[in-house]
């Protein structure tokens, strides 16, 4: 899995999509691109500037989501635990 980050002209937040492959992440880029919220506030592909992708670490890469803290295991997400 890997995070894909799309980077527009003039805007400082990037879009983050998670992904297997590079494709998969385009095609979930088009469709965002093509959602009307979006497209108001510049997310369009030509304004497409800049493509990063970061690969996940087992255990080492964390995300926050609303149900608190979750890291990779190598195979998806699952609740951080801490040891006390």
């Amino acid at each position: 899995m890997k995070i894909y980050k799309y980077y527009f002209l003039e805007i400082d937040k990037p879009i983050s999509i998670e992904a297997k492959y590079k494709h998969n992440a385009r095609k979930i880029l088009e469709q965002v691109c093509n959602d009307l919220n979006y497209k108001d506030k510049g997310y369009l592909l030509t304004n497409l500037v800049r493509e990063t992708s970061e690969t996940l670490v087992a255990e080492v890469s964390v995300k926050d989501t609303k149900n608190g803290q979750v890291v990779w295991n190598g195979r998806g997400w699952s609740k951080k635990t801490t040891n006390n």
